[in-house]
């Protein structure tokens, strides 16, 4: 009697064992999927990380450049503005000067006219 049941035991514990074996095989390859997805995903993320970073060193670097030119042009902003006031305040004196023989020559001028009109040169008058 025993033999009578251990054919089809063998056979039930055989078929069992494919149907566990197809279905973890499955779960198998499903489970496959997913991980070459994250693997894909993974990959797929740090090379946009790294595409990000280096176009953030490049802004840096051209933000740092910017930076650079724009102290040296506030400095030459600067030395121009220095020279500029340098320059106004000899403007400035020149045109006080200007200013002040004009009246000299103004002055004379009308003191000559006046000795001609009058006749009051001592050579003149002599």
């Amino acid at each position: 009697m025993k033999m009578q049941w251990c054919l089809p035991v063998s056979v039930l514990v055989s078929v069992a064992l494919v149907a566990l074996t197809n279905v973890r095989k499955k779960e198998h390859d499903k489970e496959n999927k997913l991980f070459t997805m994250g693997d894909i995903k993974l990959r797929v993320t740090s090379d946009v990380l790294a595409e990000y970073q280096s176009e953030m060193a490049n802004l840096q670097n051209q933000a740092d450049k910017a930076k650079d030119e724009l102290n040296a042009l506030e400095e030459e902003v600067n030395i121009n503005q220095n020279k500029r006031d340098n320059l106004n305040g000899m403007v400035g004196t020149c045109e006080s000067e200007r200013v002040r023989r004009k009246v000299y020559i103004t002055d004379i001028s009308q003191l000559v006219t006046y000795f001609f009109l009058n006749g009051s040169f001592w050579w003149v008058n002599k």
